[in-house]
């Protein structure tokens, strides 16, 4: 979180760099998102899979840009929603029971279930996405047309310089390769982030919810640690006694 600019350290040494980083991710982001929706506008006359990829792929780093400003701007909320998250507000330091542990259990399976899906979803969609236009290529396409776009490139795109030169083809190649690899990890990153803290909550919430289910039985557990055996054998008189009523509140 703190390399890919999505959390910068703010201590006084990792300030500037987590701001550089944050600064740096985003500008490449946000150039490329401009550069892909410029070129989808160009490429909607000349071939409409080529114009869906690439429109499609303005929206993805688009997404990826807001992330890392949004990320950023609210770093205090994240602050406050990990530090209370890791917290664990069920937590009466009582004795865990086996129930309990089988909850954690629970949520650590859901927590893996969860993070392999979205995995091969984007592989997936990768795949469709640039399969299209491979297989376009054997399809009736011109790639002899006249355009500013290079059709060479992973991506094709419209650049402020030129790329069909092997300099400016290299330069290009690199642009796409490094914005493509931090659209993966701020995606990649966010996703997890996501996903840790909404099953991480949700076992908590489980386990308050057992915590209350069993706060009888564990009123009388403390009870009988507390004043002996033997409390009152009926709810009725159970509850008229001051020390049991002292053993629930706590």
């Amino acid at each position: 979180m703190h390399i890919i600019g999505l959390y910068p350290n703010v201590n006084k040494v990792g300030l500037f760099w987590g701001f550089f980083r944050a600064v740096v991710v985003g500008s490449l982001l946000l150039f490329h998102t401009v550069g892909l929706f410029v070129s989808s506008a160009y490429l909607y006359e000349i071939n409409f899979i080529y114009f869906s990829t690439s429109l499609h792929y303005s929206l993805i780093v688009g997404i990826s840009f807001l992330y890392v400003l949004h990320f950023n701007t609210n770093r205090h909320y994240f602050a406050r929603y990990h530090s209370r998250m890791y917290f664990n507000f069920y937590d009466y330091h009582e004795e865990i029971t086996v129930e309990i542990r089988d909850l954690i259990k629970k949520g650590k399976k859901e927590k893996i279930r969860l993070t392999i899906l979205p995995v091969f979803s984007t592989l997936a969609a990768v795949c469709v996405l640039l399969l299209a236009p491979i297989l376009d290529k054997y399809g009736t396409f011109d790639f002899d047309i006249e355009t500013s776009i290079n059709f060479n490139l992973p991506l094709p795109m419209v650049y402020v310089f030129d790329s069909s030169t092997r300099a400016g083809y290299l330069v290009a190649l690199t642009h796409q390769l490094l914005s493509a690899m931090l659209c993966g990890v701020v995606l990649g990153g966010t996703g997890y982030s996501f996903i840790a803290t909404a099953s991480t909550i949700a076992t908590q919430m489980r386990i308050l919810i057992n915590r209350l289910d069993t706060i009888e039985s564990r009123a009388l557990s403390m009870y009988e640690a507390k004043y002996g055996p033997n409390p009152a054998q009926n709810d009725y008189d159970l509850y008229r006694d001051e020390k049991f009523s002292k053993c629930l509140e706590n």
